[in-house]
This record gives structure tokens, sequence and C-alpha cells, in this order.
């Protein structure tokens, strides 16, 4: 039997999962990432993403940035939310939407597949 990690590919990527704080002012809800949690994940792969600029709106006048997305595969069971943030090979990028379970054939979960945006400026 084949090792299914060795399928997906070979790169680890780090889950960033920051908990929710409320602010005591305003009940306002955020996330802490000064107290995030990690977690490597081995035998994924990362490839770039095109994504066209009419499902992407921000509204930066006036503002300089990049963004960029990959596609991202992970085995199956990876404990990955919408919340969370990725790292790989020094590049940090948030979760872009919910994760894909894939399955095989037999119905079997295979693996999961997700976006990754990354953003500077």
């Amino acid at each position: 039997m084949t090792n299914p990690i060795s399928f997906l590919g070979s790169e680890i990527i780090t889950v960033v999962r920051a908990p929710i704080i409320v602010n005591t002012r305003d009940n306002s809800e955020s996330q802490d990432w000064t107290t995030a949690t990690r977690i490597d994940v081995e035998g994924c792969m990362v490839q770039p993403f095109l994504m066209s600029n009419k499902l992407v709106i921000e509204d930066n006048n006036e503002r300089m940035f990049a963004q960029s997305f990959y596609r991202v595969w992970m085995p199956s069971g990876t404990d990955v939310l919408y919340t969370d943030r990725l790292e790989w090979r020094e590049v940090h990028m948030d979760v872009f939407g919910q994760k894909g379970e894939w399955f095989d054939f037999e119905g079997i979960s295979d693996h999961i597949q997700l976006l990754g945006k990354r953003r500077e400026g």
C-alpha cells in the first residue's frame, strides 16, 4: 500500500490558529495572533493560482498593494478553518473561503483543497 502523504506532495505547511477574544468595551470579537497555535502538516502540495480580478473586490483607493493566491492540497482529516493562516516556505497567507473535501471512487475522503491568499502592502 502506498503512503497517501507522498501522493499529494512533499511540502510542509504550518496551520496558524488564533483564539477569539472579546473586547470588554464594545463586545466586539477579534483574533489574538500573539497567542496563536501552530501545527505543521506534512505531505502537502502548493501551486500558484491565478484568480480573476472580477472575483476579488477591495476598496483601496490610492493604496499600493500586491495580492496573489495559491491552491493548497492537504491530507484528508487536516484541521484547517477559514479563519486560519498558513505558512509555507516563508510565505504567509490567509485561508480564502472554505476548504473542499475530495473523495475517491469508493466514497473515502482522499484529501482537502483550499485557496491561500497572500497580500502585501
